[in-house]
């Protein structure tokens, strides 16, 4: 792990961010995907989109059916109602279009009640921030540990109806 996380404060209001379910799986926002992906953990299968320039994080983008998902309460409590600015900074990111952030816990859960996914270490103490409407990072000083999306309910049928099952998605760069 390279990069490094922070918080700032936003200087202007931000949009509800509306996360979209496509065809093939994919979550994310039609509208904020930024120019550089940060990929969580080792594999493929979610990342935050962010502006190269402004080094800030946009919102998340996920493969739902690369997931099996665990229904668990969700222990979510943002420290405030502030929405906050977060950002990154990585030397490879003059250089790259994207990088791996590990270490990063490739674990995921879905709180049907409260309609929230969460991926990464959701037990680690931390400070949970808002940085768009339904988009939420859990910090420890500079490092992510977790993020957290509010989704819509259809997002969560498909969740409750899918087999369940990892299917297997193969890249290449």
């Amino acid at each position: 792990m390279e990069g490094k996380f922070y918080i700032k404060s936003s200087d202007n209001n931000k949009n509800d961010i509306e996360y979209c379910l496509y065809d093939d799986s994919t979550l994310m926002s039609p509208y904020n995907f930024g120019n550089y992906e940060l990929l969580l953990g080792d594999g493929y299968h979610i990342s935050i989109g962010i502006d190269k320039e402004k080094k800030q994080c946009l919102s998340i983008i996920c493969l739902l059916d690369a997931w099996s998902f665990e229904n668990r309460k969700i222990n979510f409590s943002p420290v405030d109602d502030i929405q906050y600015d977060l950002m990154y900074i990585s030397s490879n990111m003059l250089k790259e279009s994207g990088e791996h952030y590990v270490p990063f816990v490739e674990k995921c859960y879905c709180d049907f009640e409260k309609s929230i996914l969460a991926f990464g270490d959701i037990y680690e103490n931390g400070k949970i921030i808002s940085f768009n409407n339904n988009s939420f990072a859990k910090l420890n000083n500079d490092k992510l540990l977790a993020v957290f999306i509010k989704v819509s309910d259809d997002v969560i049928s498909y969740i409750k109806n899918k087999k369940n099952k990892k299917r297997f998605f193969f890249f290449t760069r």
